[in-house]
């Protein structure tokens, strides 16, 4: 006896109020990393050493090796900040935009693996 499957359910389509919230939310997120990004950039005084050594949650090692040395230091600023504006670059113009989304969501992680907002101390 065989046994029957429903048909796939197709997506609903969007409606364009739906449509142009997206948009809007992806730009406003893509406006936020290209910021962050072209304001390290621009400052060639930038380093992310300090956020590096003050790491105290997971990978912490890894991001204290990775500030104690100036070479890697140097190429962990440069994918940083242009990862960043590439990424928000990505997302205003919605170009590439699930590899863009993908590389916010790694970035994002590695932030927060540094410095997780969810522990806190109060003082």
């Amino acid at each position: 006896m065989a046994i029957e499957k429903d048909p796939p359910k197709e997506a609903m389509p969007l409606s364009t109020v739906q449509s142009a919230f997206l948009a809007l939310l992806r730009i406003a997120i893509g406006w936020h990393f290209a910021y962050e990004g072209l304001s390290k950039v621009l400052d060639p005084g930038w380093s992310s050493a300090a956020y590096l050594e003050s790491a105290s949650w997971v990978g912490s090692g890894m991001f204290h090796w990775m500030a104690s040395d100036p070479a890697i230091l140097r190429v962990v600023d440069l994918l940083n900040a242009w990862g960043l504006l590439l990424v928000g670059a990505g997302l205003m113009v919605g170009l590439l935009t699930r590899l863009a989304a993908c590389g916010g969501v790694a970035l994002l992680a590695l932030y927060y693996m540094a410095h997780p907002a969810l522990f806190t101390s109060s003082a």
